[in-house]
């Protein structure tokens, strides 16, 4: 009597679906948890003393003045951060090989656990005020390479850090026009700007997420993986979104002059790495890079200093 073994299937119903719900299960865990930081953030965000608004608003005046409140603010963000952290790393774990069908599940983390962050009062930093005081020591005629935002009055009222009130900006040209920009559409009106420089970071980040993978691939790295590394990190998107740094506009410009001088176009390379010079400096290291790269590959020291050189002077020029 010959045993019958059973025919092997290549694979079931219900390691299918498995497979398919655990990223979507992280990526709930992770939205929670960015959804309990904006909560805690109404009570231990930064908040101007100019949001008079808000400030006077009885759920915010309980949690930030109320014992009770303040303690459950931080239980809030400490409790929604681990969860995001642990979220990010089982999403890694759950997602398979990395293959083309984990794209739209990064993409998805993202958004799920960038979108609450939004809506999140300033976390971990007061920057952003910063930013809004240089705009308006722009809009005054000051020069903020020479005068600090003290020179403003009622300046504590917009919630900036006094520690540098009286220091020149270490900001680049372009992003004090548009601080400028920002509180000339503003009035200087504390709520209104954040969520317009928080706009330019989400324009920062969104360069991340389109230029990383492209990179990725050009150097052999499996872009989904890269994605997920980066973008989808909570460290970044806190960072980044709650933070509201310039940096993210910063990296975002150079990730994308890196990615057209990689692909033989050099010149736009310049232009986007001199940009993202133009928000801070410390990216002027892109630049010997970017002309090596330029110059192509194997090339001849001559030639690679004819095109360090150009890079130079294109840049110097811009």
């Amino acid at each position: 009597m010959t045993a019958q073994v059973p025919a092997t299937e290549p694979s079931s119903p219900e390691s299918e679906s498995t497979k398919t719900d655990h990223p979507n299960v992280a990526i709930i865990h992770g939205f929670i948890g960015s959804m309990m930081m904006l909560a805690g953030s109404f009570g231990v965000g930064w908040l101007s003393l100019s949001s008079y608004e808000l400030r006077r608003a009885e759920f915010i005046m309980w949690l930030r003045f109320e014992p009770a409140g303040a303690v459950i603010s931080v239980f809030l963000l400490a409790l929604g951060g681990m969860l995001l952290v642990r979220s990010w790393l089982r999403f890694g774990q759950r997602i398979g090989d990395w293959g083309p069908q984990s794209r739209p599940y990064v993409l998805k983390a993202i958004l799920a656990w960038g979108g609450p962050m939004c809506l999140t009062l300033p976390l971990f930093s007061r920057d952003v005020f910063a930013y809004i005081a240089q705009g308006l020591v722009m809009v005054s005629g000051l020069n903020p390479y020479k005068d600090g935002y003290s020179q403003i009055s009622n300046y504590l009222q917009l919630g900036a850090d006094d520690l540098w009130a009286q220091s020149p900006t270490p900001y680049g040209p372009i992003f004090l026009w548009l601080e400028e920009i920002v509180v000339r559409i503003t009035g200087g009106q504390t709520e209104f700007s954040i969520l317009l420089f928080r706009l330019i970071a989400l324009i920062g980040v969104a360069m991340c997420v389109y230029y990383v993978p492209k990179l990725a691939e050009l150097h052999g790295i499996n872009p989904n993986r890269a994605l997920w590394l980066t973008a989808a990190n909570p460290l970044f998107l806190t960072n980044f979104i709650a933070s509201i740094h310039n940096d993210a506009l910063m990296i975002g410009l150079a990730l994308g002059g890196l990615y057209y001088a990689a692909t033989k176009r050099g010149v736009l390379g310049i232009v986007l790495v001199t940009l993202s010079v133009g928000i801070k400096p410390i990216t002027l290291i892109f630049l010997p890079f970017i002309g090596l790269m330029w110059a192509g590959k194997g090339a001849s020291w001559p030639r690679k200093f004819l095109y360090w050189f150009l890079t130079a002077g294109l840049s110097l020029g811009l």
